[in-house]
């Protein structure tokens, strides 16, 4: 993050939101271009499950792309102008710090805080900490990632494609009023699970980037040239990594 702030200090700046319960930083980077007119909103989150290492590896790729691009392409550099993205490449710092010290605590999920009232649980799972509801159901994306690898991802509210949850971020973003929210979940189809090798990091972020961009940028467009089109268009997009029992690709 500071390399990306170092390097464009032109669209990107960071900020730090919060504190975990182990006192780190939890931050963000900021990417757009000044504007004196009002812009719209990306929300993009990763790694909220510990165990997901694929999922901040994505959100990296993504900053590292947008900001590759948006000075020779003119569609993003357009969207530069017109919004701001918002991203945290690790939102549960404390957790993924914890899932790297060694083979036993490889599948941690949750966060780092200890249970109350006496318990000896550790960790909240902070993607069951909102008071939310559901999102709804996009199909544009899919055809945008399965043309980069050949890889099909099914598209589907989350409790028809994965199961019924409640308090999620994506959920949250709903009941706040951003119309748009979605969850990606990124490689495995179940043979490794959580545990991607290392050989599938690069096609799975190049896969997301374009399902990602495909809906950034529709979402833009109805925004920013069609006069019906008058929502508020904040986006909040959270990417995780799927487990072994979710077929969310075949």
């Amino acid at each position: 993050m500071v390399q990306m702030e170092t390097d464009h200090p032109e669209v990107v700046s960071s900020m730090i939101y919060g504190t975990t319960y182990e006192n780190r930083s939890i931050s963000l980077l900021k990417i757009g271009l000044n504007s004196t007119s009002p812009k719209k909103a990306i929300w993009m989150d990763c790694g909220i499950h510990a165990r997901e290492w694929i999922a901040p590896a994505f959100c990296q790729y993504f900053v590292k792309e947008i900001l590759a691009s948006y000075k020779t392409d003119t569609k993003m550099n357009e969207m530069f102008k017109n919004l701001d993205f918002y991203i945290t490449p690790v939102l549960n710092m404390d957790g993924y710090i914890y899932s790297w010290v060694d083979n036993t605590t490889r599948l941690w999920r949750k966060s780092r805080s200890p249970g109350s009232d006496g318990c000896s649980c550790y960790g909240t799972d902070l993607n069951r900490n909102f008071y939310a509801n559901w999102g709804s159901k996009s199909l544009f994306y899919s055809k945008a990632i399965k043309a980069v690898h050949g890889k099909e991802y099914v598209v589907g509210t989350s409790p028809d494609v994965l199961y019924a949850n409640s308090g999620s971020s994506r959920d949250f973003a709903r009941l706040i009023g951003i119309p748009f929210s979605f969850t990606f979940e990124l490689r495995d189809k179940g043979e490794f699970g959580f545990k991607l090798p290392e050989d599938q990091i690069q096609p799975t972020c190049e896969e997301a980037y374009q399902g990602a961009l495909s809906i950034i940028t529709t979402v833009h467009d109805k925004t920013f040239t069609s006069a019906a089109f008058t929502i508020t268009a904040t986006l909040w997009t959270t990417m995780t990594a799927a487990c072994l029992s979710t077929a969310t690709w075949v």
